[in-house]
């Protein structure tokens, strides 16, 4: 069964962002990754799989270790994408995992978390990350964020491309 989500009362929540349509981006917290890895997109967690993760251990591992970690709540507060930024051996990455509410609410979810995106990176000069190719949604939303996608690479016997997105892509 599927993890149930309670909305927080509303001044637990951090609100960074809240738009007309109801979506708010927040700050990342520990009360959304349970609800988030319980219903991950298929497509999200064969790439935690292949990176030898687990979904809950991988969103709070992004808690601790990203400069900035940011939840996308619906217009009735429920989690549906948690991404974020930080750097690793000296390299900017950045990350997005999210349910498949993300596919409900496509156009919404483009359209304001795209600046988002672009904040990171003009922040960071450049960030990177990698794709599973079959993602086929996330494949396209990050090509519109700007990114470049590197040769294919195997990981845990799947194919991934590495993307980056430069200040000069954007």
């Amino acid at each position: 069964m599927k993890h149930l989500f309670t909305p927080a009362p509303i001044d637990m929540d951090k609100i960074l962002k809240e738009y007309p349509s109801g979506h708010k981006v927040v700050e990342g917290n520990v009360r959304h990754v349970q609800y988030l890895a319980e219903n991950m997109r298929e497509e999200d967690l064969v790439e935690v799989n292949c990176f030898g993760g687990d979904p809950a251990k991988s969103l709070m591992r992004g808690l601790i270790s990203d400069d900035k970690t940011y939840t996308v709540l619906d217009p009735q507060d429920i989690p549906y994408a948690m991404f974020g930024a930080g750097m690793a051996g000296g390299d900017a990455y950045i990350w997005m995992l999210g349910t498949p509410d993300i596919v409900k609410y496509k156009f919404e979810f483009a359209k304001r978390c795209r600046p988002w995106v672009h904040a990171l990176v003009r922040e960071y000069g450049t960030v990177f990350n990698y794709v599973h190719h079959k993602n086929e949604l996330a494949t396209k939303w990050l090509l519109w964020c700007g990114a470049t996608l590197g040769e294919p690479l195997e990981v845990s016997g799947e194919t991934f491309h590495q993307f980056k997105i430069t200040k000069d892509d954007i």
